[in-house]
């Protein structure tokens, strides 16, 4: 299952960095990276293997009453927790714009193509040997929302960058 996937236009030149409704003033970026992230597969695995657990324990108790329907509300339940983290598996990794400010890294734009950030952080660079250069405009079209880069990769806060920049 991909990630959704919005286009976002990003404009580097003449001493910013526009991305969407955000604003990095080049003067002040001291440093231009990528990161990528991938899924971690233990804790996906683990979260299916404790859902199926739970899931295998409520059809004993249902067996209880019913062998039947305990029988089916365990299978069926296991079932729904394979898909549902098999989904989460197939998750593609995303790469991002890392932008160090005042000693803070802020992720600018999270994207599924590792070649579409690459190419921006080539342009960000070349922007900052020359802020007043005239606008490239970028549009990132694999853009993930920084919600779902919480939401699938885990808080990344803690000495990692902060996603959009907050």
């Amino acid at each position: 299952m991909a990630l959704p996937k919005d286009d976002i236009e990003v404009q580097v030149g003449m001493g910013l960095i526009r991305v969407a409704a955000d604003v990095y003033p080049l003067r002040q970026v001291a440093r231009v990276a990528t990161r990528r992230l991938d899924i971690d597969q233990w804790k996906a695995w683990k979260e299916f293997i404790q859902a199926s657990f739970g899931m295998i324990v409520l059809g004993l108790l249902i067996a209880c009453w019913d062998r039947n329907i305990g029988t089916a509300v365990g299978i069926a339940g296991v079932l729904i927790m394979a898909l549902v983290h098999l989904s989460d598996l197939l998750k593609p990794p995303v790469f991002g714009l890392i932008l160090t400010t005042s000693g803070t890294d802020l992720a600018a734009v999270w994207s599924t193509d590792e070649d579409e950030i690459a190419a921006l952080a080539d342009a960000v660079t070349a922007a900052l040997t020359d802020p007043d250069r005239p606008v490239n405009v970028f549009n990132i079209h694999n853009h993930v929302e920084d919600g779902d880069v919480n939401q699938v990769f885990g808080d990344i806060a803690g000495g990692k960058p902060k996603v959009g920049g907050r």
